[in-house]
């Protein structure tokens, strides 16, 4: 064989490789590509796969360990192909109900149209309430959110708690609090999240500040009216204030998100 008739060989071999592996992506079963991505998704297990890479399901995810319910999701091909992982995710199960379009670029992931409902015990191990589970409804609605390396760095929209209370070693009943994202500063890596009451039985104020991995919950709660089982809950959780109010102050990290 000739030295040019080699190189011909070789070009054909290379292209029918690269061709195989077009086929294999373009129609990538969702079990072969979680084994590809997984190592992308950090704190995330699935089972139950079914579909493709491009549109497919899970019965069952996990984050961190904590079970989701059942997931699926749309990829766009043409966006993948030039390294933008652009699509849609869909979240149902164990009282969760969530939705969002994400585009995520390098270590940068958009996420836009979010909305979730779900019940409030989800928010027991960020708010570390000693023998206290939360309860009532979460409800946001956030038309979009910035993530660098996971980590929360903007986001707009708000979030709303009905019928807010805790359960557990003391039970009460708050009524609504309500919060919304402040404009983040350009430059800054701090995302605060505003927090107030609507019209509850105990007033709620402060905020929520997110710095990459760290988190600060700092709110002052102030009974209203004669409720001394309001009371009994506030004097467990916070710090008593000479005024009669209790300061809840929570510090903590989260795991990367997306």
């Amino acid at each position: 064989m000739t030295a040019r008739g080699g190189r011909i060989v070789v070009t054909v071999v290379v292209a029918s490789l690269l061709f195989v592996a077009l086929v294999l992506v373009w129609t990538a079963p969702a079990d072969i590509a979680w084994r590809f991505f997984r190592g992308r998704l950090e704190g995330w297990q699935v089972e139950g796969l079914s579909g493709s890479l491009w549109q497919g399901s899970a019965e069952r995810a996990f984050i961190y360990g904590v079970p989701l319910g059942r997931v699926q999701w749309t990829v766009s091909r043409a966006a993948f192909f030039t390294g933008i992982s652009r699509g849609h995710i869909e979240v149902a199960g164990r009282g969760i109900d969530a939705g969002l379009d994400f585009e995520r670029h390098g270590n940068e992931a958009q996420l836009s149209g979010i909305r979730l409902s779900m019940p409030a015990r989800w928010l027991a191990g960020g708010l570390a309430l000693p023998g206290l589970t939360p309860r009532g409804l979460v409800v946001a609605k956030l038309p979009e959110m910035r993530l660098v390396d996971g980590y929360l760095r903007s986001a707009s929209g708000s979030l709303e708690w009905t019928d807010a209370g805790v359960q557990g070693v003391a039970e009460g009943s708050v009524g609504d609090i309500v919060a919304e994202f402040e404009r983040t500063d350009p430059g800054s890596s701090t995302v605060v999240l505003r927090v107030a009451d609507r019209g509850a039985r105990v007033g709620v104020a402060g905020s929520v500040r997110f710095d990459g991995p760290a988190f600060e919950l700092d709110v002052v709660l102030s009974p209203r009216g004669a409720n001394l089982q309001i009371f009994e809950v506030l004097r467990l959780i916070g710090q008593r204030l000479p005024n009669g109010d209790t300061r809840l102050t929570v510090r903590g990290r989260i795991e990367p998100m997306f």
